[in-house]
C-alpha cells in the first residue's frame, strides 16, 4: 500500500496543488532513504521548480526542472504530506516557496525518494523490470489469456507480480478476484476461458472505481492533506466479518507470503492441477 489507484490520485494532487512550487531549500533526517549523499540530494533540489508528476507501477514520479525526477516508491507504509508544518517522523522535507512543507515518511523496507535525471527513468532497473500497466490499452484480454493460461503460479501471486502486470498490490488482487469468484490459491493454468474473463473484466473497472473514490479507505494510505480515500474493499482486511454476497466469514490465508482474504463460499472452487 499504496497501489495503482492511490498513486493516481497523489499524482492528480501534485499537479494540481505543488506544480509551479519552488523547492527553497531541502532538509533529509534519514540518508537511507535517499540514493546520494544528503548534501548533493538538498543541493541539486534547492531553487529547483516543480513541473509535473507521473507514475510507474505503484511508484510516483515528480517532475523538476533541468530534467529531474524524484521517483518515491512507498511500499507499505510510505506517506507523503502537504502542510505549512512538518508532521512528526519526517525523513524528506521538501520546503516550498509558498511556505508549505512537502515532506515524507515512514519509508521503510526498500521505501525512498531518489532522484534521477529524466532521461534514465526508463532504463532504470525498478522500471525495466515492470510487466505492463494495469490501466494500459496494451492489456487488452488476449494479452491477458496468453499471460494467464502459461503459468503455473497462484493467480493471485499473479496479480501481485509487478513484472507480470504493474499496479496491483495485496487490497486490489484480493477484491478483484472477490468480484470474479476465483479462489486466490487456483494457479493461472487451471482457470478456463470464462474464468480468466471473469478475472479481467474487473481488474480495470475496479482501479477506475478506486481512482474514482480517491483512493482507499484505509488506515495505510491518505490524501496529500491527510484525508482518507473512498473506497471500502469487500473482503480485504475483513477476517472473520461476513461476506456481503452469502453472509458467511471472510476468511484469511496466505498466497505469495502476503495475507490473502476470500469468501470460502463465493469463491469455493479450488482446483490444485495444472
Amino acid at each position: 500500500m499504496p497501489e495503482l489507484p492511490e498513486i493516481e490520485v497523489l499524482k492528480g494532487e501534485i499537479k494540481a496543488r505543488v506544480v509551479g512550487r519552488q523547492i527553497v531549500t531541502v532538509d533529509v533526517s534519514d540518508p537511507n532513504v535517499i540514493n546520494m549523499s544528503p548534501e548533493m540530494f538538498a543541493s541539486t533540489l534547492a531553487g529547483k521548480k516543480i513541473t509535473g508528476a507521473g507514475r510507474r507501477g505503484k511508484m510516483l514520479l515528480i517532475y523538476l526542472e533541468e530534467g529531474l525526477c524524484l521517483i518515491i516508491h512507498f511500499m507499505l507504509f510510505g506517506r507523503i504530506r502537504l502542510s505549512p508544518e512538518v508532521g512528526e517522523g519526517a525523513q524528506v522535507v521538501l520546503n516550498l516557496d509558498d511556505r508549505r512543507c512537502l515532506f515524507f515518511s515512514q519509508l521503510a523496507l526498500g521505501a525512498g525518494v531518489h532522484l534521477h535525471q529524466g532521461e534514465e527513468i526508463d532504463s532504470l532497473p525498478q522500471v525495466t523490470k515492470l510487466g505492463v500497466d494495469a490501466l494500459s490499452r496494451e492489456l487488452d484480454f488476449e494479452q491477458f489469456t496468453r499471460m494467464i493460461s502459461r503459468s503455473k503460479a497462484k493467480i493471485k501471486a499473479l496479480l501481485m507480480d509487478q513484472s507480470f502486470i504493474s499496479g496491483i498490490g495485496n487490497t486490489y488482487a484480493d477484491e478483484i478476484l472477490f468480484e470474479a469468484k476465483i479462489n486466490p490459491e487456483r494457479s493461472g493454468k487451471s482457470l478456463g476461458s470464462e474464468e480468466i474473463l471473469a478475472v479481467y473484466r474487473p481488474l480495470k473497472n475496479m482501479l477506475v472505481e478506486a481512482i474514482t473514490a480517491g483512493g482507499a479507505g484505509s488506515d495505510d494510505f491518505a490524501h496529500l492533506d491527510g484525508s482518507k480515500g473512498g473506497f471500502i474493499p469487500k473482503v480485504h482486511g475483513l477476517e472473520d466479518k461476513p461476506c456481503l454476497v452469502c453472509g458467511l466469514g471472510i476468511r484469511k490465508t496466505k498466497v505469495g507470503g502476503r495475507g490473502t482474504y476470500y469468501c470460502p463460499q463465493c469463491q469455493n472452487y479450488f482446483r490444485r492441477s495444472g
